[in-house]
């Protein structure tokens, strides 16, 4: 019965490391891809290069004060990041 429990324990164990791993491959993939989106508006016009960066430092910031905490359940997200892009 003991080892039962081990090897329960220990896929348990296996399987939040790899949600643990995939939540850290998109945070990372959506960070670069944010930066890269940051720099390239310096090809825009001064007028909107201003307004797409504003929109981008306002959505990092609604995905961290906002967003973070809610993925937390499965399913929820900031509609506040949602609408900043959109």
């Amino acid at each position: 019965m003991l080892t039962f429990f081990g090897v329960l324990a220990s896929l348990i164990i296996v399987m939040s490391w790899e949600n643990f791993l995939s939540a850290c491959q998109s945070v990372t993939r959506e960070a670069t891809l944010l930066g890269s989106l940051y720099r390239n508006t310096a090809l825009f016009p001064e007028e909107h290069r201003e307004r797409i960066r504003a929109d981008l430092r306002e959505y990092v910031g609604t995905v961290i004060s906002e967003e973070f905490d809610l993925l937390k359940t499965p399913g929820q997200y900031s509609i506040h990041a949602s609408r900043i892009l959109n």
